[in-house]
């Protein structure tokens, strides 16, 4: 079957192409984030990875982020999770305490039978001091089943003409 003919491969695309490669201007005026993160799923089959992400925000409220995970399902199988995902923080300039942020995006399971299964994600977190250098993350969310991570980010500003 050819890629035009699975119209859910062009979003995926289409995805991808945003996270890997964000506008200029956001790349050149906010901030480059690394992650480390560890994620559970409550679906069927359940499953438990850790991986790693990348993320760009803007000088304002938004980020565009990108993770990969992989782990075991609940049958001992290996599992792999991709996401791409738009969060818009509520209080992005705090650099102590807790900042909450909501969003959505596209999450890529790999499960029992290997084949890549596309769900929308919807996602509720709060950033530890998300205008500091680094913090700690939790999320809530829905794709593929109930979902909840944890990790942490590192977090460097992107000055005009770097």
């Amino acid at each position: 079957m050819s890629c035009a003919s699975r119209p859910e491969a062009w979003g995926i695309v289409v995805a991808l192409a945003a996270v890997v490669c964000p506008p200029q201007a956001a790349r050149a005026q906010g901030w480059t984030e690394t992650q480390a993160w560890a994620v559970g799923t409550a679906s069927r089959p359940a499953a438990v990875l850790a991986g790693v992400g990348v993320g760009w925000r803007d000088r304002g409220r938004t980020r565009l982020g990108g993770v990969f995970a992989a782990g075991v399902l609940e049958t001992g199988d290996p599992a792999g999770r991709l996401e791409f995902t738009y969060h818009f923080l509520l209080d992005p300039g705090r650099t102590r305490g807790a900042a909450v942020y909501g969003g959505g995006g596209l999450a890529l399971a790999s499960g029992e039978r290997a084949d890549l299964a596309a769900r929308v994600l919807i996602t509720v977190g709060a950033d530890v001091a998300p205008a500091a250098p680094r913090g700690w993350f939790v999320e809530l969310g829905l794709g593929g089943g109930a979902r909840l991570a944890a990790g942490f980010r590192w977090r460097t500003r992107s000055a005009p003409g770097r």
